[in-house]
């Protein structure tokens, strides 16, 4: 972010760890309906389906 504050040079090849990582991450937070501890929660499933590059 300090040297491409605008985020004009895009990353994601170059750092394939990190995408993994992040992708784990959202994924998880979308399928448990929270970014707390605590038991899942039902996402909205009215009008929004699940991203595609999710595995169930």
């Amino acid at each position: 972010m300090e040297t491409d504050p605008s985020e004009t040079t895009n990353l994601y090849f170059e750092h394939p760890d990190v995408v993994k990582r992040l992708t784990k991450k959202i994924s998880n937070i979308i399928k448990d309906g929270r970014t707390t501890a605590g038991m899942p929660q039902g996402y909205v499933k009215e009008n929004w389906d699940l991203p595609s590059w999710i595995k169930s």
